[in-house]
């Protein structure tokens, strides 16, 4: 074999050997860019507050339910029907979400809390001015079904700090039909 003919062969095994490395880690990742996934689509989603430090649920706090659309390429849209929240104090939620296993997703999402909530008997207010992020995993039963447990905090304007009432979530999604 003479010269050029082993420097081409050697060329030619170092490119394909490059495409096959990067198709193995391709097929390894599962960040946004590899969707469609399952969980693209609009969802109908129960959400229950719970202790954190317990796992229990709170009592006499009715569960919520909120529109979550998870869109390709990792965007995330939600809107809730909380009424905790006074008519235009909370805006919708907008975040990402990312693949993190075969079933097993993670979404998170911020939104603009408007103004403070009125005060009720001299109390303070349940909700300051700022923004609420929520970080979830998401775990899926089906292809029309999921499971997640989320972080619940609320920050104030300007801080980085989270304030009550800060918590916890258990969530149950069902595909919108």
């Amino acid at each position: 074999m003479n010269k050029k003919t082993r420097l081409a062969a050697v060329l030619v095994a170092t490119v394909m050997a490059g495409y096959s490395a990067n198709g193995s880690a391709e097929g390894m990742a599962f960040g946004r860019s590899q969707a469609p996934a399952p969980l693209e689509g609009t969802w109908v989603v129960t959400i229950k507050p719970y202790s954190c430090a317990t796992g229990n649920d709170i009592p006499n706090v009715p569960p919520v339910i909120s529109y979550l659309t998870f869109g390709a390429g990792g965007t995330y849209q939600e809107t809730t029907s909380n009424p905790a929240f006074e008519k235009g104090q909370r805006g919708p939620g907008h975040g990402f979400w990312e693949r993190t296993g075969r079933t097993t997703y993670r979404a998170v999402f911020q939104a603009f809390i408007q103004f403070d909530s009125t005060p009720v008997n001299g109390a303070p207010p349940r909700y300051v001015r700022g923004h609420q992020r929520i970080d979830q995993g998401i775990e899926m039963l089906d292809n029309d079904r999921w499971t997640s447990d989320a972080t619940v905090q609320f920050f104030a304007a300007g801080s980085s700090t989270p304030i009550p009432p800060s918590g916890c979530a258990r969530a149950n999604g069902v595909r919108m039909n």
